[in-house]
């Protein structure tokens, strides 16, 4: 692995698996490359590639949501040269530098869709009971009550 030593503390935002084809175009001139996303949060996402690009380099990455698809400015982060096994694949992680608040809505929907449906989480915790639109409907009801998932135990 060539960047951090060990980018494992870096990720600190919920992460899904999220393979889907992806365009990351360098703004060094280079020519645009289709390529596969891995994973995603709303800090950024894995791209798996056999040549990744050097850190530090900015990118424009087109992302290809469930409901749009926009292109985006990206740092990539780290690399690893080496793929160790299909769950930690050759590629970059691009962190995302350039989201309007539009953008960090969908792809924090695209998050908590997949987990609210039974998808798991590479990283992170699912979203506390209490969070979202349903849970607030359901504080205001006079019936509503206290759970193990309301307490800060409830997902660990």
């Amino acid at each position: 692995m060539i960047g951090t030593q060990n980018p494992e503390p870096q990720l600190r935002s919920r992460r899904i698996p999220f393979q889907r084809p992806v365009r990351v175009a360098p703004r060094s001139g280079d020519e645009c490359r289709s390529e596969e996303s891995f994973d995603l949060s709303l800090g950024g996402m894995f791209v798996t590639s056999l040549l990744p690009l050097e850190i530090g380099e900015v990118v424009d990455v087109e992302l290809p949501l469930d409901s749009m698809r926009f292109t985006t400015p990206a740092m990539v982060s780290w690399t690893r040269t080496v793929g160790a096994s299909e769950e930690q694949p050759t590629g970059m992680a691009v962190r995302f530098i350039g989201l309007n608040q539009h953008q960090k809505r969908l792809i924090h929907r695209q998050v908590t869709n997949h987990t609210r449906s039974g998808g798991k989480l590479k990283i992170g915790r699912p979203p506390a009971a209490g969070q979202g639109p349903k849970a607030a409907a359901a504080a205001k009801s006079p019936s509503a009550v206290g759970s193990f998932f309301d307490s800060p135990l409830g997902w660990w």
